[in-house]
């Protein structure tokens, strides 16, 4: 409305909400046209909007068809040519999407384009044709994973597996600072370095909404560099009161990650291992986490709605 456009004609191909981190969050929609057999037309419109409802971004392209919309080239050929431009196996190979798409040349003119998309084992690559002559356009670099990472991800599916199991067990959540000077970095949970609970979720709609945010983020991990130390630390009970998880939360980054699981009660504060003197200061330096921890490493980006339950419960403590 604020551009005078009318989405009469438009279909509407994707609708997300994106964190941008400290940028905060946007929607972002886009539209686009096709003809009646399916084909897309040079027309796309994008839009990202603000959380206070401002465009942060406008992208239209509104284009008259002038070129004939039959291909020349037929999809088996297509996909024939595809799999010989991106140097994949004839007989192991999946299409995962093909399309035919009107777009501009390098030099502004029209072209029809198959785009073809396909896939060996964990490679994936999306080739362009011209549909009208067979001519390689473009044939872009997998976007597959190699053995490791395919390792590491699996790895990483087998812990937030179980993590998400034990989550629907969790009963109530500590959060662990640096005594009333909220923020300070803590190296670890425990009263040698400083922290102390400054505040307690029990109450259960809070709780299950909390819940429900580190699942989303679990569910959707996002690596971060390792972070030394963090303001908060959040301590997750289990039912039954045998094991706790520790997690690390540091609003200003954005970063969570389910640190380790532990049985519960135990000794916490390890044993000092490294005594580092710096001019005319003393650092002690822990083994922590404590004894039969299981390192669990999920990291993953905070939402925000998981930093405003946490903020809120923050203002109602006494460290405030």
């Amino acid at each position: 409305m604020e551009h005078g456009i009318t989405l009469s004609g438009w279909i509407l191909e994707e609708r997300r909400l994106y964190d941008r981190g400290s940028a905060g969050k946007e929607y972002v929609f886009r539209w686009a046209k096709r003809s009646p057999e399916g084909i897309y037309l040079p027309c796309v419109l994008k839009v990202a909007v603000g959380r206070d409802g401002a465009i942060r971004y406008f992208w239209r392209v509104e284009r008259e068809t002038e070129i004939p919309l039959k291909p020349l080239v037929k999809a088996e050929k297509a996909i024939e040519i595809a799999v010989q431009a991106g140097k994949l196996a004839q007989g192991r190979v999946r299409v995962t999407r093909k399309h035919l798409r009107v777009w501009f040349n390098e030099k502004g003119h029209q072209c029809l384009w198959w785009e073809i998309t396909l896939r060996e084992g964990d490679l994936q690559r999306q080739v362009i044709l011209n549909a009208h002559t067979g001519e390689l356009v473009a044939a872009l670099q997998p976007l597959g994973e190699t053995p490791m990472m395919r390792a590491a991800r699996e790895e990483a599916e087998k812990k937030a597996t179980k993590f998400l199991r034990d989550l629907k067990q969790i009963v109530k959540v500590e959060i662990i600072g640096y005594g009333p000077c909220i923020g300070t970095p803590l190296a670890s949970p425990t009263k040698k370095a400083g922290a102390v609970t400054v505040g307690v979720i029990k109450e259960r709609q809070i709780l299950q909404s909390l819940l429900l945010e580190i699942e989303t983020m679990v569910k959707q991990p996002q690596p971060f560099a390792a972070l030394v130390v963090t303001p908060f630390w959040l301590r997750l009970h289990l039912r039954g009161g045998k094991w706790i998880y520790h997690c690390k939360f540091s609003p200003k980054d954005d970063y969570f990650e389910v640190y380790t699981k532990e049985p519960w009660p135990q000794k916490l504060e390890g044993e000092v291992v490294k005594i580092i003197h710096k001019k005319d200061t003393t650092i002690y330096v822990y083994d922590w986490p404590p004894e039969k921890a299981v390192r669990i490493g999920i990291s993953c980006k905070a939402t925000y709605r998981f930093k405003d339950i946490i903020v809120n419960v923050l203002k109602k403590s006494r460290f405030k």
